[in-house]
C-alpha cells in the first residue's frame, strides 16, 4: 500500500562496458540477488585480450546478442541466445570489435532446460568461435 515501487525499468544500452586496457578482465556485474544466484552482466563490445578458456562450476551462462554492427563471436542475427551449461569447458569470444555489439550475460545457480518446443528450435553451438556447429550431411 507504500513504499518503495517494486517494478523497476532499465534501459540495457545505458550500461557501460568495464575497461580494463589491453590486459582484459572480467565483466562486472550491474544486477544480481542477494545471494548473487543470479547476477547480470553487460558482454557488449570492450577492448583487451579474449576471455580465457573457463568453466563456471556454479552458474549456467546464458548470453543474449542484442545489436551489431559487429558480431558476438560468430553471432551477428539479433535476439540470438547461447546458453552454456555449469561446468562445461569453453571459451569466449573475442570482445575487442572495432565495430562494437551489445549483448548481455545472465548467470544463474540454478540448472536451466530446454523445453521441447526451444529444443526443437536450437542447434549445438561450438565454443571455440562462438557460432553454430557445422552440420554434417
Amino acid at each position: 500500500m507504500g513504499g518503495t515501487v517494486p517494478v523497476w525499468a532499465l534501459n540495457l544500452t545505458e550500461i557501460v562496458p568495464v575497461h580494463y586496457g589491453k590486459s582484459g578482465g572480467p565483466p562486472a556485474q550491474f544486477l544480481s540477488t542477494a545471494s548473487t544466484s543470479v547476477m547480470m552482466y553487460t558482454m557488449s563490445a570492450r577492448s583487451g585480450r579474449r576471455p580465457p578458456i573457463h568453466h563456471n562450476a556454479d552458474y549456467d551462462e546464458i548470453i543474449v546478442y542484442a545489436a551489431g554492427p559487429g558480431a558476438w563471436g560468430a553471432i551477428s542475427e539479433p535476439g540470438t541466445m547461447t546458453w552454456v551449461p555449469k561446468a562445461v569447458t569453453h571459451h569466449g569470444p573475442n570482445e575487442d570489435v572495432p565495430e562494437g555489439y551489445q549483448a548481455w550475460l545472465l548467470e544463474t545457480r540454478s540448472t536451466m532446460r530446454f523445453t521441447s518446443t526451444a529444443l526443437q528450435r536450437a542447434a549445438p553451438m561450438e565454443t571455440g568461435l562462438y557460432g553454430y556447429q557445422a552440420k554434417t550431411p
